[in-house]
């Protein structure tokens, strides 16, 4: 699994990369769409890495694809009902603040409490 995330990340975000592109040039809706499920897709390959090697942190990587997943229905969304649309990407910031919040854990460092988030932890380990 660990090899495959990275390609995998490379090949979902470049195809929603290439898609946003296109949408740029032919203003075709069903192509945000494509877009955002690409997207989609990169976000559920990080959270199943996520899961298989951080277990202790699952939550802000849950709570992070929750937030990419209200994005994406939003995207779809906000053509139909753009105030509909616009409520369910607050969502999404919403789950995106909450996962980013550093409220998670505190550590302390030369008497000093440092806020620290989980997520930072799941970004940045090797």
């Amino acid at each position: 699994m660990k090899k495959l995330v990275l390609p995998l990340n490379i090949i979902f975000l470049g195809l929603s990369l290439a898609c946003d592109t296109a949408l740029i040039i032919t203003h075709l809706y069903p192509i945000k769409i494509t877009a955002s499920v690409f997207f989609m897709l990169a976000a559920a390959v990080n959270l199943i890495y996520a899961l298989k090697y951080f277990p202790d942190k699952k939550l802000p990587s849950v709570i992070l694809t929750v937030g990419v997943f209200f994005a994406m229905s939003a995207d779809i969304a906000i053509n139909l009902n753009f105030i509909a649309g616009a409520a369910i990407f607050a969502l999404g910031h919403i789950c995106y603040f909450i996962a980013y919040s550093p409220t998670h854990r505190l550590y302390s460092c030369n008497d000093n409490i440092y806020p620290h988030s989980a997520v930072y932890d799941v970004l940045t380990a090797s």
